[in-house]
């Protein structure tokens, strides 16, 4: 495979610094090469690099067993708070239909009508 020339001027360099921090970045530069040899699509880097940022936790551009722990555990609270809402759903169902003294919610409504 023939790779573009390493020669880059001011203009290119300013087209591959998506940022503007002044400088190219690895993955500036590779995302740059690899979608100017249509090799990759640009849609496909986004999701690539929203995938990363969902698992870097920490924020720190890198991926660490602490922010898979930390994900981990946000998703447990997650789970734990929709468990909690539902039994307090069937609860608030169950304290209605005692309070209505044993007729069904359908029923009362027709009568309301």
């Amino acid at each position: 495979m023939k790779l573009w020339s390493t020669d880059l001027s001011v203009e290119d360099l300013d087209a591959l610094d998506e940022d503007e921090s002044g400088g190219v970045s690895k993955l500036e530069y590779i995302k740059f090469m690899l979608q100017a040899m249509n090799k990759c699509e640009p849609a496909l880097f986004d999701n690539l690099q929203a995938q990363f940022d969902r698992i870097d936790v920490l924020g720190d551009g890198r991926i660490t067993k602490k922010d898979l722990t930390m994900r981990a555990k946000r998703k447990l609270k997650s789970v734990s708070k929709k468990l909690e809402l539902s039994a307090y759903k069937r609860s608030l169902v169950r304290n209605k239909k005692r309070s209505l003294g044993g007729v069904r919610p359908e029923a009362v409504s027709r009568l309301n009508v």
